[in-house]
């Protein structure tokens, strides 16, 4: 079942990077004509569980969504500190990224998240970045989430500057769909929708 879950995570990781660099060049001013290849949609795919199928149009940083079996997530704000408190700083040419996030869990089944399982933050180059750890601060999305939970935290990544960044949810980790959300623009290209 892990194995399953790692090749799971990481076909919604290409497909969402797919979409990520569909936006960034729909975006940089390049002519569509010189797209030989029609675009790929990630509601296109065919599986037996909708949950392995991911919104085909990203969500937005301030829209609260609705995810099958009771969730909701909703990303508040983005953040691009020049330093987080007890992070080492990073090397040039990279940022931080620090999400404003809200998990709730309606649905009548319990589940434990981790948060560094759960969101991936991906570029238009197909890399993932995983949440950082703040030493003595918890990120407040963590922990045990039974009917009714809601938990509202932040989650640290590290990113190159300069790229267009969007975050997976990784669904079936919580019995739900996988999920994109475009973070660097916070909002889909209105080509995109």
């Amino acid at each position: 079942m892990h194995t399953r879950l790692i090749a799971i995570r990481t076909a919604a990781l290409c497909l969402c990077a797919l979409t990520v660099l569909a936006a960034a060049c729909s975006s940089s001013g390049h002519p569509a004509a010189s797209n030989t290849t029609p675009p790929t949609r990630a509601a296109d795919s065919s599986t037996t569980d909708p949950n392995l199928t991911p919104n085909s149009i990203p969500y937005v940083v301030g829209q609260q969504i609705g995810l099958p079996n009771g969730w909701t997530v909703l990303i508040s704000a983005v953040h691009y500190p020049s330093s987080v408190a007890g992070v080492p700083a990073i090397p040039a040419g990279e940022r931080y990224v620090v999400l404003d996030l809200t998990v709730q869990n309606n649905g009548a089944t319990k589940y434990t998240v981790d948060a560094n399982k759960l969101f991936t933050l991906t570029d238009t180059l197909h890399h993932a970045h995983y949440v950082i750890a703040q030493p003595g601060v918890p990120n407040g999305i963590d922990g045990a989430y039974p009917q009714g939970t809601s938990r509202s935290g932040k989650l640290i990544f590290t990113a190159p500057q300069h790229r267009k960044l969007g975050l997976v949810l990784a669904g079936p980790e919580i019995g739900t769909q996988v999920s994109f959300f475009t973070i660097d623009p916070p909002t889909v290209p209105p080509d995109q929708t």
